[in-house]
């Protein structure tokens, strides 16, 4: 969805402000929206900036030393500006071998460099990830199934990667790293967005999501440059490529080499930049595309009264130093000669402050000792939830997924589910209340999605034996994962680096399904391999097969053998429809059996049903007591007068059946057994509605937000 610009309405500012505005907006390549800005500086003197990054690999020239010049700008103007110290996500990625004391390690490092390239830290917060993440859980996750419920897998599909998108690759992972990032900016309370260009597509889905939530205020998106690799065709920086950047670490003559091999048009290429293209990192014109004027705009005329001297001549402006090249009145040797001292004078603080801090000089040892570190790293356990509490066969019944109405279907093969749990076994009944809000179950309220489990649990109490219920753990999947959470969502992610989004959404959805599906299938093989174990099975509703199959397939291939795939035995419920569909396709509602349908209810229901005299092939109420009357009962009795022939008792159903074909028995005298055999059977819970307090207010509300949420359609 394309966002429409504010009308141009002036905001007047006072020349402090001015100021301000001026110097934040200078950092932009691009500003949505300017107004914002402005009305944003005048109106929060503290206002919050974010960026993040992942503390691995080298620091080049413009993560260091082009950042602190934009991060003190910021901070100059009154902004905090924060650093998302994405420790958690390098954990994820393996980096450092996956330690994150070493990667914390690197992360002070960076900050180091920082310090050095004169980054004022007085009003720089640095937030890690593994503290704000795995500190947070309660609250950090749910947020990111709330993107995940509001756009589409097509949408989320425009912020990843171009190459993964084009060759059908694209992991499901990558889907949920957007949503991960833009549930940062509401996680560390940004007000401004400012990272690169290449991120754009990101934080406008963050201004997108303030829509869908109807969230008043908005991030404000500010994007800065993204500085050209120094040899041809290189769009950006590349940190695998040494010579396509100058990086913090480099000596002078590494410096000096670099700049004097760089690319340097100083004509037209003729290939130009298409601004309007989907993935471009370029906002505005450049026919050149010449790194080297790149560095003189970016590093050297991006500090407080700039200079440079060439051939001689001094140069106050980069228009007038550029222009000098490019009209060949500085030539190209002499222009790289100074650009080269010029951008060696940028790198020299930093080389100093590693020099003379005792602090900086014993991290930049450590992590040159970890790169010298031999010998093939140690094989790490499979990370995961582990649910087990010490008993071999754990057996876990996946309730189904929130709902407003949870029909009989449903409820009587979990209940039998709940039945059939082995006696040795630990028992758990997992509530996916998470799940359900990435599925946009009750429109991802939580409150909502907590007293429908509540209604279920309540009656699954009433219903069952209580040595039965009283077997399982009643388990909420938000409770569950809280317990190690971050073992849990490193697994989890593993999966979606694993899985393709095609492979998820095969029999399930399709790109314009809810981006909530990847989030919950995801989750869904992370819940099944906390009770991995050959002893061990999962029960679930035949509407999550396919995430069964995927579990299963995922976790069988994995290559440890302390993690074995357990047994996933999908609970096929019975067509219990009581009447003909309609022409269109959809259902009557008042044609299914729901758990809370009511003793005034209930008889309406069978007494409306489809039933034809003979009429075995299509007889719901047949159906109504093959799948529920006789297990359950064990008999149905039929009630009728001796001229009509006595009443019967029918203990199979195909003795009932044949009775009914051949008209032995008629409509009249199976409408109202059935119904009285039925009532008896949900008697309990009838009886748990109105006698049980928790259950009587759960349905009182459940039934409060479903008008609501019709009223709203």
């Amino acid at each position: 969805m394309a966002e429409t610009k504010p009308k141009a309405n002036a905001v007047e500012m006072d020349e402090e402000s001015q100021r301000k505005y001026d110097l934040v907006r200078s950092i932009g390549e691009e500003c949505i929206q300017e107004s914002e800005l402005k009305n944003l500086i005048l109106k929060k003197p503290g206002f919050r900036l974010y960026d993040g990054f992942e503390p691995s690999g080298r620091m080049h020239i413009a993560q260091g030393v082009f950042k602190a010049m934009n991060v003190n700008k910021c901070t100059a103007a009154g902004g905090t500006f924060v650093f998302w110290v994405a420790d958690w996500f390098g954990l994820m990625n393996d980096k450092m071998g996956g330690d994150l004391d070493k990667i914390k390690v690197v992360g002070e490092y960076f900050i180091e460099v920082w310090t050095g390239a004169g980054m004022d830290l007085s009003n720089v917060e640095f937030r890690w990830a593994s503290d704000g993440i795995v500190g947070n859980a309660a609250s950090y996750w749910p947020q990111v199934m709330d993107v995940a419920r509001c756009f589409s897998v097509t949408r989320i599909n425009k912020c990843c990667q171009i190459m993964g998108r084009k060759e059908g690759t694209l992991t499901a992972a990558q889907i949920l790293y957007p949503l991960m990032q833009c549930s940062d900016i509401f996680h560390l309370r940004a007000d401004i967005c400012q990272l690169g260009v290449d991120q754009r597509k990101v934080n406008m889905l963050a201004r997108e999501y303030c829509d869908a939530s109807k969230r008043k205020l908005k991030p404000v998106i500010l994007s800065h440059h993204m500085m050209y690799g120094l040899l041809e065709g290189q769009e950006k920086m590349s940190k695998s490529n040494p010579d396509s950047a100058i990086f913090v670490e480099d000596q002078r003559e590494d410096i000096l080499r670099k700049i004097n091999q760089a690319y340097c048009p100083l004509k037209s290429t003729g290939k130009g930049v298409d601004t309007t293209a989907e993935y471009t990192m370029r906002l505005k014109e450049d026919d050149l595309q010449n790194p080297c004027f790149d560095y003189l705009e970016n590093i050297v005329f991006n500090k407080p009264d700039p200079s440079i001297t060439m051939g001689g001549q001094t140069y106050t402006t980069f228009e007038s130093a550029r222009d000098a090249v490019v009209n060949a009145d500085v030539s190209e040797i002499d222009f790289k000669a100074a650009l080269g001292d010029a951008v060696d004078g940028a790198i020299k603080p930093i080389r100093d402050h590693f020099r003379d801090s005792d602090k900086a000089r014993t991290l930049l040892e450590t992590i040159q000792g970890y790169k010298n570190e031999t010998g093939a790293p140690a094989k790490k356990s499979t990370r995961r939830l582990a649910l087990s509490t010490g008993q071999d066969a754990v057996f876990m019944v996946y309730a189904p997924f929130a709902s407003y109405e949870y029909t009989m279907e449903a409820f009587l093969p979990l209940a039998e589910a709940m039945s059939s749990a082995p006696v040795d076994s630990q028992c758990i009944l997992w509530l996916p209340d998470w799940a359900s809000k990435c599925q946009n179950k009750m429109e991802g309220d939580l409150k909502v999605i907590a007293q429908c489990y509540a209604v279920l649990v309540e009656t699954l109490r009433a219903f069952l034996p209580a040595a039965t219920f009283e077997r399982f753990e009643v388990l909420f999947q938000s409770h569950g994962i809280l317990r190690d959470a971050s073992n849990y969502w490193l697994s989890a992610i593993n999966v979606g680096r694993s899985l393709t989004v095609t492979d998820i959404l095969t029999g399930q959805g399709d790109d314009e399904s809810c981006a909530g599906l990847i989030v919950a299938s995801l989750m869904f093989v992370a819940d099944t391999m906390g009770v991995a174990g050959d002893s061990c099975t999962v029960s679930v509703p035949a509407e999550l097969k396919v995430m069964g199959d995927i579990a299963h397939k995922y976790i069988t291939g994995l290559d440890d053998p302390a993690v074995v795939a357990p047994r996933v035995a999908v609970r096929e419920g019975a067509d219990l429809y009581l009447r003909e569909e309609l022409e269109s396709g959809l259902k009557n509602q008042d044609a299914i059996l729901f758990l809370m349908d009511t003793q005034i209810e209930l008889p309406r229901k069978f007494k409306r049903a489809f039933c034809e005299p003979q009429n075995v092939t299509f007889c719901p109420l047949l159906s109504v007591v093959r799948d529920i009357v006789l297990p359950q009962s064990g008999a149905l009795v039929i009630s009728r007068s001796a001229e009509n022939g006595g009443d019967i008792e029918y203990t199979t159903y195909d003795s009932l059946e044949a009775d009914y074909a051949s008209a032995k028995l008629h409509p009249g005298d199976l409408k109202p057994a059935v119904q009285k055999a039925y009532l008896a059977i949900v008697d309990p819970l009838l009886k748990c509605f109105k006698e049980n307090p928790m259950a009587k207010k759960a349905v009182g509300d459940v039934k409060k937000y479903a008008k609501q949420a019709k009223s709203k359609k």
